[in-house]
Formats: C-alpha cells, structure tokens, sequence
C-alpha cells in the first residue's frame, strides 16, 4: 500500500508550544498529582450573580476568582511553592500571603499563555475585572513570542521587549510568580456535559482549579418551607488537584467548607 506524502503536514513548535511542551511534561514527570472533582449546588449563588451583574458588569469568571482566592484564604497551606529535592528526599513549604493567580489566557492566534491576576484575595469584583481588561490591552500590544522568549532566558540581550509608543506590554512579571492557577475551562467550551478529572499542577505551584461550565441537572434542594424537592439545579464543576509531595487531603477541607458557605449564602458577594 503506497503513502501518499502530499497528505503529510508537519508543524514544528513555535516557542509558546515549547514552554506549554516543557512546563507539563516537567509537571507529570515530578508530581504525584491527586485530584478531586467538587460538584456543589450553585443555583442560588448563581441568581445572586445574575442579580449583581446587573449592578456591576462583571463576568461569572471573574467572580469564581474572587470565589477561589477567598476559598485559599480559608486553606493558606494551598497557597505555597514547594522546593523538592528528589535525591535526598529532603523539602520544604514556602507559604505565601498574597494569592497570585495564574490564569491561562488564550491569543488571538488560539495558543495560551498564564498571565498572573496579582493580590487576588485583595482585589474587589470591579478591581479583579478591571485588572483583566488592563491584561487583556497588554497583550493585544505585546509580541508573545519575543516575550517567551525573554521569561526562558533565551533572548539576547538586544532581543529585549521593545514597549510600543503610547501603550502597555506584558512584562515577565505576568507571567512568572504564581502561587495558584485556576484554568476556566468552562469559558472555552459553555456547551460542557462533563467535567474535568485531572490538571497539570506546574512547579513549584502545589495546587490548581479547573472551572468547568454551569450545566442544568436534577438534584435534590430544600425548599423555603423546609421540604426536600427534587428539580433541575445549577451544578459547577470544579477539578481541585493538589500535590501529594506537599499536602494531603486534610488541606483541602477548609477550601471546601469555605466554598459550601459562599455558594449556601450567596448575598455575599454583594460585599465583595
């Protein structure tokens, strides 16, 4: 049987394919991941959203950042880097104050590239949106690939960012020094019927949130009269992984019960 080599295309990686290629498969090579698909109720918190959304223009994104980072105040030990040494299997927890969430954020071209929310837990809703519109004018201003580039160290020194004339470019500090990634998955894919099982956790980050889409399914609810019923819900789900090497699953309870509360008492996020 012949082959025909005209149906043959090769790509070769460009230099955002080659970071995503090396920071994963670096992830899989080192952490022992354990994940955890969270699946709460948010019917309620939802209509609150859709109440303040009409208030103050933000994105359900934006407020299941604000969600997560005050989830990680609830569970500090979540928001560390750790340091591993493999050989001598000694270690150590740096815990940082301040969340700094990675979010993978995709360019016009269709690629992603994490580009860090800083001080999240102390950003309001109108700052967090704010700070993503800020991001979102850098990038249409930046040259992704010299920016790569320049974060792995494998620019010249006259290969340095050049800032454009009356605008704003990303630097390597949106990009390097997370402390946390929360990946929405959901806002590429709203027609979502599943869930996520598992994530890349990128070193020497320990922990990391997938956010899937808001599906409709039927689920049981009380009542304002007390009584359970069975109806069509509001369901998020959420890929929780942590690193095995740093916590174990007792870190990620506090994050859960700070969530369970936000979502049982959405008004909340009227104070926000």
């Amino acid at each position: 049987m012949s082959i025909n080599n005209n149906e043959v295309r090769h790509e070769v990686f460009d230099a955002q394919r080659k970071l995503v290629a090396h920071m994963t498969s670096k992830s899989w090579k080192e952490v022992p991941h354990v994940s955890y698909v969270y699946e709460p109720d948010i019917t309620n918190f939802y209509s609150e959203y859709k109440k303040l959304n009409k208030e103050v223009k933000i994105t359900f994104n934006t407020i299941m950042l604000k969600t997560i980072a005050e989830g990680l105040v609830a569970a500090p030990e979540l928001n560390a880097h750790l340091e591993y040494n493999d050989t001598t299997r000694e270690g150590r927890l740096i815990y940082h104050d301040h969340i700094h969430a990675s979010v993978p954020w995709q360019m016009s071209n269709g690629s992603m590239v994490p580009l860090i929310i800083r001080n999240t837990n102390e950003l309001s809703l109108v700052d967090i949106a704010q700070y993503t519109l800020r991001l979102d004018e850098k990038v249409k201003n930046t040259d992704m690939l010299k920016l790569i580039r320049f974060v792995t160290g494998q620019a010249s020194q006259a290969d340095q960012l050049q800032t454009l004339e009356h605008a704003v470019t990303l630097t390597k500090e949106d990009i390097v020094g997370g402390t946390v990634t929360i990946s929405n998955i959901g806002s590429l894919y709203r027609e979502q019927k599943g869930h996520l099982v598992l994530l890349d956790i990128i070193p020497p980050e320990i922990f990391v949130v997938g956010i899937g889409a808001v599906q409709d399914k039927p689920g049981v609810y009380v009542d304002g009269q007390g009584e359970q019923k069975i109806g069509i819900r509001k369901v998020l789900s959420l890929c929780l992984a942590f690193d095995h090497r740093a916590v174990d699953f007792s870190s990620l309870v506090p994050f859960l019960k700070k969530l369970d509360d936000i979502f049982a008492n959405p008004h909340i996020i009227h104070e926000w």
